[in-house]
Order: C-alpha cells, then sequence, then structure tokens
C-alpha cells in the first residue's frame, strides 16, 4: 500500500467512525417485535394484512425520525412530526427524507407505494384482495426484495416453494423495512461526517450499532418465516399471475 492510498484509508477509517458514533445516538428500533407482529398477521385477510402491514412501518418512520431531529427545536418535535407539525402525515415525512437524502429514492418510492396500497383497502369497500386492479398496479411496481432473498441463498431451505400474493406482500414489505432501518441509521450519520449519503454502506458490518444489526437480522429471519409457512400451504393456492 503507498503512503497516498494508506492516508486515504485512514481518512476513510476516520469519517466511518465519526458516522458510526453518531449512529449509535439514534440507533433505536424495534427489532424485538417484527416477527411477533408479522407472523401474526399469516392467518389475517389480505386486506388486514395490506392495512396493517404498513402500521409498523410508520410507527417506525416517525419514531425513527424523530431521533434524527434535534430536541432544543422550538416547540419539540411535535411541532415538526406530531399531529399538528409541518410534518404530520407519514407522505410528507416520506418526501421530506427522501429530500435530505436520508433515504433512497427507491426506498422512497416502495413506501409510497405501500401507502396507496394501505389507502386503498383502507378507504375502498371493494378492495378485498391484492386482485383488486389498482392495488395490482401498486404491487407489481414494488421492488422485488423476494428475487434478492433468494439470490442471496436465503430460499435454499424452501425449494420450489410458490409463494402467494400475500407472501410476497409480506417479503416486500420486510424488505423496505430493512432498507428503511438500513439506511435511515447510516446515512444522516454519513452525510454528517462528510461522507456523502451512502459513504457508511460499505464499512464493516461489525461496527454497526448493535440495535441495527439486530434489526437487519430480525428482519431477515421474518423473510425465512414467511418463507416457511409459504412451504406449509398448498402451492396450487397461488395465483399464479405476475406482481
Amino acid at each position: 500500500m503507498s503512503f497516498q492510498d494508506d492516508d486515504l484509508k485512514r481518512a476513510n477509517d476516520f469519517f466511518f467512525s465519526a458516522a458510526m458514533r453518531h449512529s449509535q445516538k439514534v440507533a433505536t428500533m424495534r427489532g424485538e417485535d417484527i416477527g411477533p407482529f408479522y407472523v401474526g398477521l399469516f392467518a389475517e385477510s389480505e386486506r388486514s394484512i395490506g392495512i396493517l402491514a404498513f402500521t409498523f412501518l410508520e410507527s417506525q418512520i416517525s419514531e425513527m425520525f424523530a431521533q434524527q431531529l434535534s430536541p432544543e427545536a422550538i416547540g419539540g418535535t411535535e411541532k415538526i412530526i406530531g399531529q399538528r407539525g409541518i410534518l404530520d402525515t407519514v407522505g410528507k415525512q416520506i418526501n421530506m427524507l427522501d429530500a435530505l437524502r436520508w433515504i433512497t429514492p427507491e426506498t422512497a418510492q416502495d413506501l409510497r407505494l405501500l401507502a396507496k396500497i394501505r389507502n386503498r383497502f383502507a378507504h375502498a369497500h371493494t378492495a378485498l384482495t391484492f386482485d383488486d386492479d389498482k392495488i395490482r398496479g401498486y404491487f407489481s411496481t414494488l421492488t422485488r426484495h423476494e428475487e434478492k432473498y433468494a439470490a442471496f441463498g436465503y430460499a435454499e431451505d424452501f425449494p420450489g416453494v410458490i409463494l402467494q400474493a400475500r407472501h410476497k406482500y409480506l417479503v416486500r414489505v420486510i424488505g423496505t423495512l430493512f432498507q428503511l432501518y438500513l439506511e435511515l441509521t447510516l446515512m444522516p450519520s454519513s452525510i454528517r461526517a462528510g461522507m456523502g449519503p451512502t459513504g457508511a454502506f460499505g464499512g464493516d458490518f461489525a461496527k454497526y450499532p448493535l440495535p441495527l444489526r439486530d434489526a437487519l437480522s430480525a428482519c431477515m429471519h421474518t423473510m425465512k418465516l414467511i418463507h416457511q409457512d409459504a412451504a406449509n400451504i398448498n402451492p396450487n393456492a397461488d395465483y399464479g399471475q405476475e406482481r
């Protein structure tokens, strides 16, 4: 390693350490609740899954956003993300996180789509399943996290498993939650440390805050539980339609 390369590595290590110090202060998420909450949805109707699956994400968006804000802000964080705050809806919060580059455009788009699915199920009395035309359109545009999961070999314990629409939806929700945890913990901290929005992503996973590592692991474990549930169901029950 040349002198210049050594200097660059030291500088990168310094900035990464600074980013991790900041992320330690804000990394408080409810990783232990992920599995029980989403496993509890397995027996629910598709409409209930579409509504309830987003509520956990919504609460995490608000809680993690609040952690990034200064407690010394005039009026406190309630004036910003409270019921009468300037960012009083999850849609506004997602737009601001996107604008601040605290989450990636891809994750912001997935969150918006999941919110639209939730709202469609909640407000349209004819929307009862994922076969609803509008919901099908939103669903098909979501990032296909089940393909990423399979590409990394996590589905090898379930060869030939066919995911029903409910399973695909839950996998895409959990995949989005995984990205939210990763990005909303690291990206603001990376920016503050002078590394740009994604500079901290290439660091040592073992140096990430323990709550973040636990939450990401819980997401992956929940993915496995979803695949296990799918494997326990007759694969002929799948809709057999592209989503």
